[in-house]
């Protein structure tokens, strides 16, 4: 075997590597280096710091922060699945314990495969896969979707890195319920193996059927966004692979860098420069009863099936009366590419807004 293909099987060990697009693999295993360190030497210290990430393939090392915390791992851990560096910016300095073999992946070549865009130019999952070598990686496509979402040009490289060692796969097995309505959300999944649908369950006992998720689709962010119970069931209809994603991991890594907020003000004038759209959320009767004018009402539970009707050209405001609704809203608009952001203070911001404003206005008076 040639060093080139060792150094990918060997970065196939390490789940963050493994989830990552062939291509960007193969382009990382050409860079990565198989370092060894003594007993008593440093892995990586602070003050070295380059900002590369490595891999623990043999030995112990000591981790430590500068508060004086220390952990051990060694190969083999489920810890040592992870880079020893933990989160970035880098949490910990590493020291072996005995010889140790690391795998040591340059930090410019990282941001580089998970910048946009992300890594590969041009190229869709079936054409991954039909490459020339007829390596299809059937494995890593769920990745390769994940990242062509368009909110995740907005994330930062790091941050995708982060997102990779936080996620847990999950073997799973067709009819099982990966998420049953009526429960408390826990987690965001995001498919990896097989098919699942969604289903919604009705005290009659019946089930309508409101979609399917394919490898790359995300499921579960809703509950976790509002806070409200599951509003839908998702089953396997195979077996295969979910990737499950903390709550708390959820809202920092995805939710935070995405679901953006801006001051009425802020939101009128990005508005008035754009073109764009002020949409109430709430439900029919909800903006029938108190809806201010020139805003558009799409309610939450139909804004799945009209995001096509919704141009990526002009940008959305949304707002309910809690701020709950209308994040998910956005999230789901800009996981669709759409611009979109969250009115800060909901639908009574901007009714003061607009009574501020109108006060303001200089009065006409005839002569």
């Amino acid at each position: 075997m040639d060093q080139f293909s060792h150094m990918r099987s060997l970065m196939e060990r390490f789940p963050p590597l493994a989830a990552l697009p062939k291509i960007s693999r193969d382009r990382l295993a050409t860079a990565a280096q198989l370092v060894s360190v003594p007993a008593g030497q440093w892995v990586f210290r602070g003050k070295e710091d380059r900002g590369d990430r490595h891999f623990l393939l043999s030995g112990r090392v000591r981790l430590a922060r500068t508060n004086g915390e220390t952990h051990t791992i060694a190969a083999g851990q489920p810890e040592a699945g992870a880079a020893l560096e933990g989160d970035l910016p880098r949490e910990w300095e590493c020291q072996a314990l005995e010889p140790v073999q690391v795998i040591r992946v340059p930090a410019d070549l990282i941001y580089v495969v998970l910048s946009r865009p992300r890594g590969v130019v041009g190229l869709t999952v079936h054409e991954i896969g039909d490459a020339e070598d007829g390596d299809h990686d059937e494995g890593s496509d769920w990745m390769e979707t994940l990242l062509g979402t368009p909110f995740f040009r907005d994330i930062p490289p790091d941050s995708i890195f982060n997102l990779l060692q936080r996620f847990e796969p999950m073997p799973v097995s067709a009819g099982q319920k990966i998420i049953q309505q009526g429960e408390d959300g826990r987690y965001f999944y995001v498919l990896s193996r097989g098919r699942a649908e969604v289903v919604r369950e009705h005290p009659n006992g019946q089930e309508v059927r409101l979609a399917e998720r394919v490898p790359g689709e995300g499921f579960g962010e809703e509950a976790l966004i509002s806070g409200a119970r599951r509003n839908a069931t998702v089953r396997m209809m195979t077996d295969g692979e979910v990737q499950k994603l903390q709550a708390r991991d959820f809202d920092e890594l995805l939710r935070g860098p995405v679901v953006v907020s801006r001051e009425a003000g802020d939101a009128a004038a990005l508005i008035a420069a754009k073109k764009g759209i002020w949409m109430d959320v709430r439900l029919s009767d909800e903006f029938q009863r108190d809806g201010l004018s020139g805003t558009v009402n799409l309610p939450l539970p139909l804004l799945r099936s009209r995001l096509h009707i919704l141009a990526k050209d002009r940008p959305v405001v949304a707002f309910c009366d809690t701020g709950s609704r209308s994040a998910v809203a956005v999230y789901l608009m800009r996981e669709r590419g759409i611009e979109a952001w969250l009115l800060e203070g909901g639908v009574q911001a901007l009714r003061l807004y607009r009574q501020e404003a109108a006060r303001a206005a200089p009065s006409v008076t005839s002569s």
